[in-house]
């Protein structure tokens, strides 16, 4: 189906959809940070779902005023586009604890019913199911079920999968909302109902902006709007209901505040909002919130204040043990508590009670204490988190206990759904589990089963507004806030999980910065460690809101309209809070400056005669003045002022800093990253990825990096179509079949994990038949192989398996098509990567038999990124493109992976066809075959490709960065890649895993106020599978600034998949070497610095396949690609997932742990040193070795030579080299000395030479392209030592250019090639020494 286009999107920015997405079965599952409350969910009507045709109304509706209800409806709207099935993703269910699943009541197709239970996921469920399926949904249905969707997954705690499905309904500010009959000013003429108008604002302003900012923003603008129509009005009805609808906002604003962490902003709006109140409940309600407010902020003395003066209900005690928490007398609290046991606060004083046990160290007790209260039917949030944090205190097996207080807590549910029909659903973060892996299918609670499709009698009209009932924002009271579950909140995940829980925690959130003795939250969750030993001079700074937003929330505060004091009494606190910015200036000079008294004490007498009095104060400034400039030019003239950025970097001592971001990396966050990032297939181009790129963008926004956003390129993409693609043996008619091509489910279908469907990327649409032959492994001798037998080729589909003597599939496909067949078919064999190896998945980490490996047959070694646009970025509205037809770039044969499954009956009917193979080496592993070659002879072989081709689809890069404070123009960029094949398990989630942890622990160095020398950008690439898409667009994009200003590339993509770890890059190596000696092997007792000298491991150079391509081959950036790697895994199929990892590549994620501690340690030396650790002599010695082993490919070359290449240019530039970098190097030494002997000072002089010396070390990878040239036929690559190989695309070739002249027989053009790199590499040395 198509869907018709709603209303222009808010933003530029659109969820990308494939092809693949109409059947989309997306389980995403992002933290909440959600301000809905249950409540909230109810605010407008909900019609009646097929099988309550006559059940009553979730809510009663209270009439509009005769007046109002007399006018005409609004003009029809076509809202189809709401109604489309791809708008709406299938709900996670997987952050449910087991014994929840199975809940009877949750088998209800009554939409009220299910809400008034509060079983909001199987709500959710129902409501898009009958949205898109009931039949002449009327307007107030339509928007009546898309609010109860987005309600319910916001409470639910998908608040993210709820922003990005509010996106459907476009721009709510649109004039194709607002009704062309413009009634009077009485009335607002927006058919959209204004509790989803508040909704989406809001849920869009979470997708957009990522932060409460956004919100808050989103907020102020119908504040706005909410004025102007309170002031349009001339009737008393409309002026009550916007002056409600006012105050709404204000409640949603502090709300919002709070989350953001301006506590205080917050109290000063409920402050205004209480002058404004008229009914006296309310007000009390209010003044209470702002009394919790003062506690959480320490201000004790005020929040006494509120308490006494307003005769708030906190009475008998209670206040009294409250406060000695505040105040950290938690002896003294647990004796008030033991006080008020069994009286009117039992609960309350008993859950406090066991709060300050943990705090003294009675665990036993605390725990005795907390089971009674479950025991006793309590199972409120705050009590099952704080038994389960005790458990984890008290024992290893921890784990047990909180499944079994699961049960215990589902069995009081059960009872309560029987007794009064109701049930509040609960998660894994209530009980502190993780979510649970997919495998446990049997567990899991089926999907709500569709409506009937029966016709229902119309609703009641819809009110958008309750004018009696005023709907309070999800602040708790104070009994909420601190002893039992917010029942304005239904968030579930605790602090420690992916995003903070700042709902569930309220308004005593440990999340936010608290004064010393300020009132501590009845949680025992421990808060993060402290930045104390890392700061060697200065007091932390509490970070203060942007000033722009603060002035736009004076604008919230709440005052009567028309109040001609309210403009006034603002300026005035603006005037106030300018007075107090100037005074609270303190000049660190300022005990040093004489005093007023000083100066007039020693002015000459005769000014005493003259009528003129001097301001002493202006005088003493000046003079201050003067004296600053004194002393200033006295430090500069001296050399002994440092340079500003050194200064500024040495209040961090570089050991801590190393210690601190070592030790706070978390192996349960990257495992909990992992686990979300492959819950669904995130193929690029497809609402997957770009799920994901939201999240990961909010990610990079909560570490607070700056400059964070996307980057769209529009680019080739291919996607295959159900039933688009054929293998069959259609010819002797007694053989035919069909193979199933498809993987089984590696998740069972009841947990609606879409799979990728198998295909090639970048593959030839095709339809051919042939005899079928086999090649090997598809490498060009293989075929010569063939045709030496006398097998003609020619006319036939090829079947080839994958790895072996060319690991390129891209190549496979193109020797395939050189020698003259019309199709390829690639499988995966047992022998490589299968049984032959050892045990399958699942109960090994070896490809199982229907195992499929997906993967791009782009030409990446002739052109890399976008195959239309070779050397230019593919940016939205670019004109240039090349055509897909005989592009250099793409095959021109079909193509299509398969499984051996499938494989073997290939293999067995071309038995008696051609040679028989008797090379080991030429057979497979695939069991029950006779290898044969097959020939012309052969059965006829039907290959289908049929698809869907796109030259202009959106992709996606996430980037992020942190500023240098000395070079803030030269970066070092740390990527890797986020889309997948399937899920993606290894590749790449296991390093976008990490990432996002390396991320987060600088993030926290950046609020104490940290910055590196130099900025680092962080990168996540969309588009790699297909060609390394993301990341060469990017570059291309900016080619000529990463030439000048990118210092070096950190890429990470297979992160981890075994336990060796191997890395790529010569150049880096001795900055590695230093911090594989601070990282301990997660295996035993030594570093991995010890093992690498063990083992004598040297580092490869850069071969091709990954990110880092664009950044060495393209702008002359000095890379590095690393991981842990182990045996072969179910690569590139659908159970490379998060089960695998969990299981056979790393089940405890200590080499994830190692491998961000390397990551973030190497990011810190390339970012932070002085001196930019780059080695050269190392470089220089890899070179030679290069040289040497070219000369040596040259004497072994096959191919007839009629002359001889003269090698000695290359090797006197690669000698050069050797002695320029020596001498170079040198200079870092005298710097260092230098610098040791000033007692760590460091002249302006002597930083100015530093940083010369830095800015050449980096630019010598970029002298080494050939940037006027490149490579014959591909100047698109144009470094002359790192490029991929023209046939050998994977592995590392040096001298590429040299290289596949060589292969070819091109003997000219060899030795062209040789004298070339020798002038480029002689120059680049010289470069070195030029002053």
């Amino acid at each position: 189906m198509i869907c018709p286009k709603g209303p222009a999107a808010p933003l530029s920015r659109r969820s990308t959809k494939g092809p693949l997405d109409i059947a989309d079965s997306l389980a995403p599952e992002d933290p909440p940070t959600s301000s809905v409350s249950a409540p909230e969910a109810a605010a407008i009507p909900i019609p009646p779902t097929p099988s309550s045709a006559h059940s009553t109304a979730l809510f009663p509706q209270a009439p509009l005023p005769e007046r109002l209800r007399s006018r005409s409806p609004p003009s029809a709207k076509d809202l189809s586009f709401l109604l489309c099935p791809e708008n709406f993703h299938p709900i996670p269910q997987g952050s449910i604890p087991a014994p929840f699943r199975s809940s009877p009541a949750a088998a209800s197709t009554d939409l009220p019913v299910l809400l008034r239970q509060g079983n909001y996921i199987p709500a959710a469920t129902l409501a898009v199911k009958t949205l898109t399926t009931a039949p002449s949904l009327v307007p107030q249905h339509i928007f009546a079920l898309l609010y109860a969707r987005l309600a319910c997954l916001a409470v639910s705690g998908h608040e993210a999968l709820a922003a990005q499905e509010s996106l459907v309904l476009g721009d709510i500010h649109s004039p194709f909302y607002f009704s062309t009959n413009r009634y009077d000013n009485d009335r607002e003429s927006c058919i959209l109902p204004w509790s989803l108008r508040l909704l989406a604002a809001r849920l869009q302003a979470v997708a957009v902006g990522g932060d409460q900012r956004a919100v808050v923003q989103a907020y102020y603008d119908f504040a706005a709007y909410a004025r102007s129509q309170y002031r349009r009005s001339s009737a008393t009805a409309p002026k009550i209901l916007w002056k409600r609808r006012l105050r709404d906002l204000g409640y949603r604003t502090a709300n919002a505040l709070v989350l953001m962490g301006d506590l205080d902003g917050a109290r000063r709006l409920f402050k205004s909002i209480i002058r404004a109140r008229d009914e006296e409940g309310e007000r009390t309600v209010v003044e209470g919130w702002v009394a919790i407010l003062c506690l959480r902020m320490g201000d004790l003395e005020e929040a006494s204040r509120w308490i006494d003066a307003n005769s708030l209900t906190i009475k008998d005690g209670v206040l009294d043990a409250l406060f000695m928490m505040a105040e950290g007398r938690e002896e003294d609290a647990v004796a008030a508590w033991r006080g008020l046991l069994g009286g009117e606060h039992d609960i309350l004083a008993r859950h406090n009670l066991a709060v300050c046990l943990v705090y003294t160290g009675a665990l036993a007790e605390a725990t005795e204490q907390l089971e009674e209260m479950v025991d006793g039917g309590n199972t409120f949030h705050a009590l099952t988190f704080n038994l389960a944090t005790v458990y984890e205190l008290r024992t290893e097996n921890a784990q047990k206990r909180k499944e079994a207080l699961a049960g215990r807590v589902a069995d009081h549910r059960r009872q309560g759904e029987r007794e009064d029909g109701k049930s509040v659903e609960m998660v894994n973060g209530d009980f502190k589990l993780d979510d649970c892996s997919r495998n446990e299918a049997e567990n899991r609670r089926p999907a709500v089963a569709p409506c009937d499709s029966t016709s229902s009698p119309d609703p009641p009209a819809m009110v958008d507004e309750k004018p009696n009932k005023y709907e309070f924002l999800p602040i708790p009271t104070y009994e909420e806030a601190t002893s039992s579950r917010p029942s304005s909140s239904n968030s579930h995940l605790g602090p420690e999980e992916i995003s903070h829980d700042a709902e569930r925690q309220g308004l005593l959130s440990r999340g936010q910065p608290a004064q010393h003795n300020g009132y501590q939250p009845p949680t025992v969750e421990s808060a993060r460690s402290s930045l104390d030993s890392l700061i060697s001079s200065g007091e932390n700074s509490h970070r203060s809101s942007d000033a722009a937003l603060q002035r736009e929330i004076q604008h919230m505060e709440v005052e009567e309209p028309g109040d001609p004091n309210s403009r006034a009494q603002r300026f005035s606190k603006r005037l106030t809070s300018l007075t107090h910015s100037l005074s609270s200036i303190n000049l660190p000079f300022r005990q040093w400056l004489p005093s007023g008294q000083y100066m007039r004490a020693r002015i000459p007498s005769v000014l005493q005669g003259i009528r003129f009095q001097p301001n002493w104060i202006i005088v003493s400034r000046i003079f201050a003045v003067f004296l600053v400039i004194f002393i200033t030019w006295l430090f500069l003239i001296s050399g002994l002022f440092a340079s500003g950025s050194r200064r500024i970097g040495n209040r961090f001592d570089p050991d801590n800093l190393r210690t601190y971001v070592q030790g706070h990396i978390d192996a349960d966050n990257i495992r909990k990253n992992l686990q979300h990032a492959t819950q669904f297939d995130h193929l690029a181009g497809t609402k997957g990825n770009y799920y994901l790129a939201s999240w990961v963008e909010t990610a990079f926004s909560q570490a607070e990096l700056e400059n964070v956003g996307l980057e769209r390129f529009d680019v080739y993409l291919n996607y295959p179509k159900q039933g688009g693609r054929r293998v069959a043996i259609i010819d002797p008619p007694e053989l035919a079949w069909e193979a199933k091509i498809e993987e089984e489910l590696a998740y069972p279908a009841e947990f609606e994990a879409q799979q990728t469907m198998v295909f090639h990327g970048h593959s030839k649409t095709g339809n051919v038949t042939g005899p079928l032959i086999y090649a090997n492994y598809g490498s060009r001798q293989d075929f010569q192989d063939l045709k030496d037998r006398g097998i003609d080729i020619k006319g036939s589909i090829v079947l080839v398996r994958y790895y072996g003597s060319q690991p390129d599939r891209s190549l496979k496909v193109k020797g395939a098509e050189l020698a003259g067949a019309v199709g390829c078919i690639i499988y995966s064999d047992p022998a490589e990567d299968g049984f032959v190896k050892g045990d399958p998945f699942p109960t090994g980490r070896f490809m199982p038999a229907d195992g499929v490996q997906r993967g791009s047959v782009a030409m990446s070694s002739w052109v890399v990124g976008d195959v239309l646009s070779p050397g230019f970025a593919s940016l939205p509205g670019e004109r240039r493109r090349d055509s897909k037809d005989n592009n250099s770039g793409l095959p021109n044969i079909p193509s299509i992976p398969l499984a051996w499954r499938d494989a073997q009956k290939l293999l067995q009917v071309i038995k008696g066809h051609g040679k028989k193979i008797d090379d080991s080496e030429a057979k497979g592993g695939v069991p029950d075959v006779e290898w044969w070659t097959g020939d012309s002879k052969s059965p006829t072989v039907h290959l289908m490709n049929d698809q869907i081709e796109k030259e202009r689809e959106g992709i996606y890069n996430v980037l992020g960065k942190i500023t240098g404070v000395e070079q803030p123009g030269k970066s070092i960029i740390v990527g890797n890649h986020r889309d997948a094949w399937c899920f993606g398990g290894a590749d790449p989630g296991s390093g976008t895993a990490i990432m996002l942890e390396v991320v987060r622990v600088f993030g926290e160095l950046r609020r104490f106020g940290w910055r590196p020398l130099r900025s680092i950008e962080f990168a996540s690439w969309d588009g790699e599978e297909y060609n390394m898409i993301g990341s060469t667009e990017h570059v291309e994009a900016r080619v000529a600034d990463l030439r000048r200003d990118g210092f070096a590339y950190l890429n990470v993509d297979v992160a981890v998949t075994g336990t060796k770890f191997k890395a790529a890059g010569p150049v880096f190596e001795q900055a590695l070497k230093r911090v594989l000696d601070r990282v301990p092997d997660p295996n035993g007792n030594r570093t991995l610095g010890e093992l690498w000298k063990e083992k004598k491991t040297r580092m490869d150079g850069l071969g091709s396949g990954s990110d880092f391509v664009a950044f060495l081959d393209l702008a002359g950036t000095s890379s590095l690609d690393m991981g842990f790697e182990g045996a072969v895994f179910p690569y590139h199929s659908c159970y490379d997932n998060f089960d695998w990892m969990a299981k056979f590549g790393d089940p405890g994620f200590q080499y994830h742990r190692a491998l961000a501690q390397i990551w973030a340690l190497l990011i810190l030396d390339m970012a932070d040193r002085p001196l930019l650790p780059l080695d050269l002599s190392v470089y220089a010695g890899e070179i030679t070795k290069y040289v040497n082993d070219l000369e040596t490919t040259h004497a072994q070359a096959k191919k007839p030579k009629p002359h001889h290449i003269d090698f000695r240019s290359l090797r006197d530039a690669a000698n050069q080299f050797v002695v320029n970098a020596k001498v170079f190097e040198n200079w870092g030494t005298a710097w260092s000395k230098a610098v040791y002997e000033s007692r760590g000072f460091e002249s302006i002089s002597l930083s100015n030479q530093r940083i010369h010396h830095n800015t050449k070390m980096a630019d010598f990878e970029t002298d080494l392209l050939d940037v006027d040239g490149g490579l014959p036929g591909r100047e698109q690559f144009k470094h002359i030592i790192y490029a991929p190989q023209l046939w050998n695309n994977d592995g590392a070739a040096y001298f590429p250019g040299v290289r596949d002249a060589i292969d070819e027989g091109e003997w000219e053009l060899a030795q062209k090639q040789v004298d070339k790199a020798a002038r480029i590499l002689d120059s680049a040395a010289k470069k070195l020494l030029n002053t």
